[in-house]
């Protein structure tokens, strides 16, 4: 892989498919890259990446992108290895169907953030919007495997339909974080809004103290020890050391969803 900095020197006044950002398009080279078609939206025609960017190599094998690209949608889309670094704000859709590699976002991105998820690494420092990690549309299962970081908020419906991979968010969640969730580990250290872990089937959702859910859903919560703690503590300690420390102390267990068999777990730290 060829490293190299797109930087966005104008700024389209329309909404464009960018998932050719993505997969292996930095093997290419410059020129072929250039040369990219990005397509309009619910339109007829594109743009190409030489009318958009100006791209320069670089010495390592970083690929960097920067500048405004919130009307750019799907960035990122199947990286499978080696390292993006996105600087700027994005559009829908970012880091759709990673699998391997590592995807650095330094700014917020609209919904369907990891969509598909497989593998890797996806760190946000910013915002994301609804949807974090769901399933694209048709599918049953969302996010399946590697790491998700978020320092900054995450919108409803985050985690929904997780079957497996680990999710931190550090900040406040919308609706519905961890709905029908199948698999998985999901870690926040900030408020909750309405309908934690509704439709859980198995899988760990991990909250702060003073968080609600359901008593009709959920079993009350008992104070606890568990190995299994340890381990998440183990795995979590370089992004979230507090709430590693807080894992290896006692804390409190909760069963549910008891509509969908009672299988899954929220620990509250």
């Amino acid at each position: 892989m060829t490293g190299m900095t797109l930087t966005l020197r104008t700024n389209p006044n329309v909404h464009l498919d960018a998932s050719l950002l993505g997969g292996q398009f930095a093997s290419e080279p410059i020129t072929e890259i250039l040369q990219l078609r990005l397509p309009v939206i619910a339109g007829k025609h594109a743009m190409l990446v030489q009318d958009l960017f100006n791209v320069q190599p670089r010495t390592d094998d970083r690929v960097v992108i920067r500048g405004d690209l919130a009307h750019l949608h799907h960035i990122g889309n199947r990286w499978s290895t080696g390292k993006l670094f996105v600087e700027g704000n994005v559009g829908d859709g970012f880091a759709s169907r990673l699998s391997g590699g590592e995807v650095h976002l330094h700014g917020n991105a609209g919904n369907k953030t990891a969509e598909q998820m497989r593998g890797g690494i996806l760190h946000v420092i910013g915002n994301v919007g609804d949807d974090l990690g769901c399933p694209l549309h048709g599918r049953r299962s969302g996010m399946s495997g590697g790491t998700i970081h978020i320092v900054g908020n995450a919108g409803q419906y985050a985690g929904y339909r997780m079957r497996r991979g680990t999710m931190m968010i550090q900040g406040d969640c919308g609706p519905y974080l961890g709905c029908d969730i199948v698999a998985g580990t999901i870690i926040t250290t900030g408020r909750i809004d309405r309908g934690l872990a509704v439709g859980m089937h198995r899988g760990t959702v991990i909250v702060p103290s003073g968080t609600s859910f359901s008593p009709l859903r959920f079993t009350p919560p008992e104070s606890q020890r568990l190995s299994i703690a340890s381990i998440i503590a183990n795995d979590v300690e370089a992004r979230l050391p507090n709430v590693a420390a807080a894992l290896r102390s006692s804390i409190s267990r909760s069963l549910g969803d008891m509509t969908c068999g009672g299988r899954g777990e929220i620990w509250i730290y």
